[in-house]
């Protein structure tokens, strides 16, 4: 009895921890987005994403395009993380983590750099 109270308690934190990752990868890129719609009138020149450079260019250097696809792309992607967490936990943490690292490298670069 005791074994399966821990083991409902384990799952609850990997829960915990699983969404806390996917709310971060969601805020880097809302966070993101931000900096692009606050610094509109420099972004054409200073964008170093190739497809967010072209987004803009073909857009009359109108940053919209870029944000609004790099949103419908945040959501899929942690739409798909969901479902991926509840349907095939083996690959899910793996997969978020890779992403949440690439996020937290996305972070440090808009920070620092």
């Amino acid at each position: 009895m005791i074994s399966l109270h821990l083991k409902a308690t384990e799952f609850r934190r990997s829960d915990w921890w699983y969404n806390a990752t996917v709310g971060f990868i969601a805020a880097v890129s809302i966070y993101d987005a931000a900096l692009v719609i606050l610094y509109a009138n420099v972004i054409a020149l200073t964008e170093q994403n190739p497809v967010g450079q072209y987004l803009i260019r073909i857009n009359g250097d109108d940053p919209s395009l870029f944000v609004t696809l790099k949103l419908i792309g945040t959501a899929l992607t942690v739409t798909v993380l969901l479902l991926l967490f509840q349907n095939l936990r083996h690959l899910a943490v793996p997969v978020v983590t890779g992403v949440a690292s690439a996020q937290m490298s996305l972070l440090l670069y808009l920070s620092f750099a």
